[in-house]
């Protein structure tokens, strides 16, 4: 348990029942996939377009050295700045239960809570990536339905889904929150007097 992760926001009579921190590793690889793919696509405007202005000129032993040279530049620059924010990320997220709230904090340098009444989460569930750690108290996403007090147009409330990524012992996390959001009819009770 990290609870002086939180002492900032705890209130007096609040009592922290969970709390852990993410995995790094099941983290960076989890993004690892995002980062390649957006690299790819710049990557490859970037290879048109000097491709474009090289066929002009008719050097392609030139463009194929140059392309070659700035790929290796760039995905090595990418490579250790995406490493760099990943575990200054993962290493300032934390998840706490307390027995009137949940608390996520996160952030790259400075520490931003979020945090939810018991009473306006609807369902929680949890799910396993490929990268995250396996057994019983191995890391995973926690999936939590929130009431968000936003209303579209139609004047309905709106719900909204919070993800904790790749939360160390996420199972341990879902059987708490459950337990403490099984007998919640509130979340039902106002959505329901809200809606009508």
């Amino acid at each position: 348990m990290r609870k002086e992760m939180f002492e900032n926001v705890l209130q007096n009579d609040e009592n922290i029942i969970w709390s852990d921190g993410i995995n790094s590793l099941s983290y960076y690889f989890n993004h690892l996939f995002s980062f390649l793919f957006y690299y790819a696509i710049i990557w490859g405007f970037f290879c048109f377009m000097m491709n474009y202005f090289y066929t002009v000129s008719q050097s392609t032993t030139y463009s194929f050295g140059l392309f070659f040279k700035v790929f290796i530049i760039v995905f090595i620059f990418g490579t250790v700045l995406y490493t760099v924010c990943s575990l200054l990320n993962s290493s300032n997220m934390f998840f706490a239960i307390t027995d009137k709230r949940i608390i996520l904090r996160k952030g790259f340098f400075g520490k931003k809570y979020y945090h939810y009444s018991l009473n306006n989460i609807g369902n929680c569930s949890v799910e396993g990536s490929f990268f995250d750690k396996k057994g019983k108290n191995g890391s995973a996403t926690l999936k939590i339905m929130v009431k968000n007090f936003y209303t579209d147009t139609s004047n309905e409330l709106l719900t909204s889904l919070l993800l904790v990524e790749n939360l160390n012992n996420a199972y341990q996390a879902y059987n708490v929150l459950s337990e403490k959001i099984t007998d919640n009819d509130s979340f039902r009770v106002k959505i329901n007097s809200e809606q009508s």
